[in-house]
């Protein structure tokens, strides 16, 4: 449903392979009913492992923070959003906002 996060799950899903480590962080915190929910579903459906250690994980999905612990170059950080377009309430039209990126016009 529309602002519930599940573009995050849809990349996840899209880019997670048999060798990756999952961690999910939903509001900072890795025990939340959600972030347990979605590590549970992603380990159930593809049997990859999960983990609470950023240093382990090769996708961390999350919503609202970044991990303190600096990321490397092989891991993938996927950001959990209700409305990935910025300029959504300030332009509703999909072509215009795209225009307005090429052109890098943002004021």
């Amino acid at each position: 449903p529309y602002g519930w996060g599940t573009g995050g799950i849809k990349i996840t899903a899209s880019v997670i392979g048999e060798a990756d480590v999952l961690k999910v962080i939903d509001q900072g915190a890795d025990d939340t009913t959600n972030a347990v929910s979605i590590r549970n579903f992603f380990k159930r459906v593809t049997g990859v492992n999960t983990t609470e250690k950023t240093e382990d994980a090769t996708l961390i999905q999350t919503r609202h923070r970044i991990p303190e612990t600096p990321l490397t170059e092989d891991q993938i950080l996927i950001f959990q959003v209700p409305i990935p377009e910025p300029l959504r309430f300030i332009e509703p039209r999909e072509t215009e906002t795209r225009t307005m990126h090429a052109l890098e016009e943002y004021g």
